[in-house]
């Protein structure tokens, strides 16, 4: 009987699956994947529009009037949030979470724009759904850079 045991024991030492053990994360999209259908082209740019609600928030109304005399702060705390007075001084500093927020926001959009880009030409489906969300990833791209430069000056283009 030990015998049998013994056997049993390396016939399953020496089994394996492979399959078994390569599994894809179930909770994560694929980005080499994803981008097979229109619909998928249009879930991504539902995705790049969403990068707009965080990038016409409180921070761009901040950087785009506080800096500028059309706007000022009126908080009469003792210790006013130093993000606005940086803006109303114009003394805008790399830590300042405004300018971090706005910047964030755009390159993000920016991105999700060129991988739009990078990937249409490669699926086949009709001519003007493609046109017209190469236009929208176009659009938002060239959108995001008019507020960037508008508001930092040079910025780092990436395309």
């Amino acid at each position: 009987m030990k015998k049998y045991i013994v056997i049993l024991i390396i016939a399953l030492a020496f089994t394996s699956c492979s399959d078994f053990l390569n599994l894809k994360p179930e909770n994560q999209i694929n980005e080499n994947g994803f981008y097979k259908t229109a619909g998928d082209f249009e879930t991504a740019a539902f995705g790049m529009y969403s990068g707009l609600q965080t990038l016409h928030d409180m921070p761009m109304l901040s950087l785009g009037e506080l800096t500028t005399d059309n706007m000022r702060t009126t908080d009469r705390l003792s210790n006013p949030p130093i993000v606005r007075i940086e803006c109303n001084e114009d003394a805008l500093t790399s830590t300042n979470s405004y300018v971090n927020t706005v910047w964030r926001s755009a390159y993000t959009t920016i991105a999700q724009s060129n991988n739009i880009l990078s990937r249409i030409d490669n699926v086949d489906f009709d001519a003007s759904k493609k046109k017209q969300f190469k236009g929208e990833a176009l659009f938002l791209r060239a959108y995001c850079y008019f507020y960037l430069v508008r508001l930092f000056g040079d910025v780092p283009l990436v395309d």
